[in-house]
């Protein structure tokens, strides 16, 4: 008797034990399991906002300029795009060119080195004149027409490194990511009614556009880097001492208008109010309607990331919500990269 008794308390005792483990492991399970999904939900298919990557850098891989090899190919050796009609693009192009002029460049390659170590793992870019004629083709094209996209929209999305092989003449443009030099904030601009477009949409950063070679300013062709220096110059002022180490964090292709697009992101070694004063006596300073900082916090990056798209009838492109304030889509990767990159900017 006293022996089926001790096995009954023994059957209950670790029935008891075995629920408090575990209700005690199933508690801890969701607690990490939340922390899992909290740290996931930072994650975003860029893809979804027209941007489909060619290559990306990480705080632990970074480009460095001299891994950086550029080929720019002269305009008679361009490769000849096979995705729109040839004819139909080219009186676009004609009839753009009527109001608009500015001399640019494409991307027509790239390519990544994998080598033995993180040192020889050079980045190849090959690039071809354009004008920016093309692109305002491409804009008006894809609002009058945009089946004719159909072909090179499936290509983008199939290999969008293939694709390069006969891209469309279009542009190259790079996202300048500007973090304050305390506190963690990212530079904002309101876009001025001086732009062609997204006149009062908000911007993370600055754009620049890289321009061809300028006859009356002999030189090498830019490369990433150096359009990067000359487009935080421009835009805002400032000069290399004034930032640390520029770091090209993403490269891809911008569907909607077929831009190859750049994300750098850059620390400054000056205080935010230094910053606005250079801003506002920059060379491309007219653009900017408000400059304004917002702090690179977790609760922000997932308001980006978790923001709904709104697309527009009679524009190319979307735009995102994000603290009462209309921002270009493109806005979301950049805040993406600053995350990505906010502990390894004073290396």
């Amino acid at each position: 008797m006293l022996a089926v008794v001790l096995s009954v308390l023994s059957a209950v005792v670790l029935s008891l034990v075995t629920e408090a483990a575990t209700g005690a492991i199933s508690k801890g399970y969701h607690r990490i399991r939340s922390k899992v999904d909290s740290l996931g939900s930072l994650g975003h298919d860029v893809r979804q906002d027209g941007l489909y990557c060619l290559g990306e850098w990480s705080p632990a891989r970074k480009l460095h300029p001299s891994l950086l090899i550029t080929e720019t190919t002269p305009e008679v050796r361009r490769p000849r795009q096979q995705y729109l009609d040839r004819r139909v693009l080219a009186n676009a192009v004609r009839t753009q060119s009527r109001r608009a002029s500015g001399e640019t460049l494409y991307l027509t390659g790239f390519r990544i080195d994998h080598r033995e170590s993180d040192e020889t793992q050079y980045c190849r870019i090959r690039q071809a004149p354009s004008r920016y004629a093309d692109v305002l083709a491409i804009e008006d094209l894809r609002l009058r027409r945009p089946e004719l996209f159909d072909e090179c929209d499936e290509a983008i999305g199939r290999n969008v490194r293939a694709y390069l092989d006969k891209a469309v003449p279009s542009s190259l443009a790079v996202n300048l990511v500007v973090v304050s030099s305390k506190n963690d904030e990212l530079l904002c601009v309101e876009r001025s009614a001086a732009v062609d477009s997204a006149v009062g949409w908000w911007t993370i950063g600055v754009f620049e556009t890289m321009k061809q070679p300028d006859s009356n300013r002999p030189g090498s062709p830019e490369d990433l880097f150096g359009l990067a220096v000359r487009g935080l110059n421009e835009e805002l002022g400032l000069q290399p001492g004034d930032y640390g180490a520029i770091q090209i964090s993403w490269v891809g292709i911008y569907r909607p208008i077929l831009r190859g697009h750049v994300v750098a992101v850059v620390k400054l070694k000056i205080s935010k109010e230094e910053a606005r004063v250079r801003a506002r006596a920059a060379h491309s300073g007219y653009e900017h309607a408000a400059i304004d900082w917002m702090p690179l916090r977790r609760p922000v990056v997932r308001a980006f990331v978790r923001a709904t798209r709104s697309t527009y009838g009679n524009r190319v492109g979307s735009t995102i919500a994000v603290n009462h304030r209309t921002w270009l889509e493109q806005s979301r990767l950049g805040v993406l990269e600053a995350w990505r990159f906010r502990n390894a900017l004073d290396d």
